[in-house]
């Protein structure tokens, strides 16, 4: 028993990877931005590196809620989201510059995330 547990373990471990925050991800969806932010806090800005692992693993360090991508390369971190408006699904097209199989946002809209995390900032 002991050594079927393992192996799923090692498994799933595999299967995530290295990313710690993939326990913690929860896709809310993809929305709209603007000059006027739906994301007020800015998590950070990597153009080759960005993950959404990183993004999340970022804003929920610093007490957010929600995580949210935009443009390949910027984090954005919020307490509340939606300001803007949903967006299509379709209109969060752009890779991650630093893992090409997820989706970071894109132009002037946020792949958001939920960070899974009561909010010290409310």
């Amino acid at each position: 028993m002991f050594t079927k547990t393992l192996l799923i373990a090692l498994a799933f471990i595999m299967v995530v990877g290295a990313d710690s925050s993939a326990e913690f991800r929860k896709y809310v969806g993809c929305y709209k931005d603007s000059h006027k932010r739906d994301m007020i806090a800015s998590g950070a800005r990597d153009r080759k590196g960005m993950t959404v692992g990183k993004c999340i693993t970022i804003c929920k360090g610093k007490g957010y809620r929600f995580a949210g991508l935009q443009f390949s390369w910027q984090c954005f971190c919020s307490n509340r989201v939606g300001y803007n408006g949903p967006a299509e699904e379709s209109e969060c097209n752009k890779r991650c510059t630093g893992n090409r199989r997820e989706i970071c946002g894109g132009s002037w809209r946020n792949s958001v995330y939920s960070t899974m995390r009561s909010s010290k900032h409310l």
